[in-house]
């Protein structure tokens, strides 16, 4: 049976029933799965099947390419491709994966195309998806579905969560990866019943695709559509996307006007109707002529309380992103060695939650992040871990292995020293030495269970 996922079904029934979807095509997963039982790659030894994708048969590549290059002609029109995952688990009521499978934005020539096929379905076997599957011993490694999309040259992007009755939306100019990957800060509205009863902007810098052969260097000050004097604060020649600084006349600019938020929403309810999802996550996208395309949508798996994440102007202060107060020891994971060493009950200091951060986030009580916005992939995952966090930190400013207290509801987080703890932060400790042990006995019970399932 062709499997397609989530993604890749709920793109296309939009499309039959006339909602604006970047023209899209999926690859079944049946093709990754037929390559490797056709060269007899035990599908229970994970690093045998990423080594094969890493080794990719000379011969298959082959194959893929002359399908890829036969399409590409087909579709002439489109000169750049967004690849994405679409696998059986993503994007359920309850288990998002959000941000843990691979994507691939702005891929042009055929090469670069199969390269990010084939990636996709190693990602599909990759660390953080592996540690997040501990979740729940249902989820089974296999390879995504691959959608092959439209790449729409994106004016502003965004995203909109839907509660029950109330609405959070954030928006910034150029690509939604700046707000999916919450590093960037963006502008945010909060509404009740329809009405707007909260505006905050924090946007600094955006995402921008690279448009033409160009290698502009960090400080350089770039065009893209509308947009004059971006200054380039990140790029490297192989990249296909740039990040911008954007100039006061941007970032105290409002991203979208009323009237483009009231379109946008009602595009949102028609989504929700068709699909049936009463509370969504949806990713959305208008170009420069004004039309709104919907990337994605999901069931919101997680509710938390719209509106009461706070941000405090102390430099103490980051964005509460998780609800909840803990008091521990601050662990900054880098790299495999040390989410390996990461300690039971301790918390956890991290870019963004992806990869290697999640071995250690299922044995963290909670967690200090750079992710800047509540409907960031980061702060999905961390909902659904249950833990804490507090986001808009420079990671860099904390001691590693000092106590910390961390406020995921106000953004507080501060240094505790033993003689300065008082009777309520007492309580907290006596809760993380409680929840640790808890934490550590359904780990272990996960990882029994999981363990007898791969044998």
């Amino acid at each position: 049976m062709k499997v397609y996922g989530s993604k890749a079904k709920n793109l296309i029934k939009l499309s039959y029933n006339g909602v604006a979807v970047p023209k899209t095509w999926v690859i079944s997963n049946n093709y990754p799965l037929s390559l490797l039982k056709r060269y007899k790659i035990n599908l229970e030894n994970l690093d045998e099947i990423i080594n094969f994708f890493d080794k990719f048969p000379k011969q298959e590549y082959r194959k893929l390419y002359d399908i890829v290059k036969e399409f590409t002609n087909k579709n002439k029109r489109i000169k750049r491709f967004a690849i994405r995952s679409s696998q059986l688990y993503e994007d359920g009521k309850d288990n998002s994966f959000s941000g843990l499978f691979y994507t691939e934005l702005n891929v042009g020539n055929i090469v670069n195309i199969v390269n990010a096929i084939v990636k996709c379905w190693k990602e599909s076997f990759n660390v953080g998806v592996i540690e997040y599957s501990k979740k729940n011993n249902e989820f089974k490694p296999i390879p995504c579905s691959v959608i092959i999309q439209q790449f729409i040259l994106s004016n502003k992007s965004g995203v909109v969560f839907k509660i029950d009755d109330k609405i959070i939306l954030d928006a910034n100019f150029g690509l939604a990866k700046s707000i999916v990957d919450g590093d960037t800060g963006c502008d945010e509205w909060i509404l009740n019943n329809g009405d707007i009863v909260k505006y905050s902007n924090n946007k600094e810098k955006a995402d921008i695709p690279v448009t033409r052969r160009i290698n502009p260097n960090v400080k350089d000050k770039i065009n893209y559509q509308n947009y004059s004097d971006l200054v380039v604060s990140k790029f490297n020649n192989t990249d296909t996307t740039i990040k911008v600084d954007l100039p006061l006349s941007l970032s105290e600019k409002k991203v979208m006007s009323e009237t483009e938020i009231e379109k946008l929403l009602k595009v949102c309810e028609s989504v929700s109707k068709i699909l049936n999802i009463k509370n969504y996550d949806i990713e959305w996208t208008i170009d420069e002529k004004g039309n709104i395309y919907i990337l994605q949508c999901r069931p919101i798996t997680t509710k938390f309380e719209v509106g009461k994440m706070e941000q405090n102007e102390n430099k103490k202060f980051g964005i509460g992103l998780v609800n909840g107060e803990v008091i521990g020891k601050v662990i900054r994971i880098i790299d495999e060695n040390t989410a390996k060493k990461f300690e039971q009950g301790s918390i956890l200091v991290t870019k963004r939650l992806s990869g290697y951060s999640l071995m250690a986030a299922n044995k963290a009580i909670g967690c200090i992040i750079e992710s800047k916005s509540p409907l960031s992939h980061s702060a999905i995952i961390a909902r659904e871990l249950g833990i804490p966090v507090v986001g808009n930190v420079d990671i860099n400013s904390i001691c590693n292995n000092e106590r910390y207290y961390i406020n995921g509801k106000t953004g507080e987080y501060k240094i505790v020293k033993n003689s300065n703890i008082n009777k309520n932060e007492t309580r907290l400790n006596n809760k993380e030495i409680s929840l640790s042990q808890k934490l550590k006995n359904n780990l272990l019970k996960v990882i029994e269970s999981f363990d007898q399932d791969i044998v």
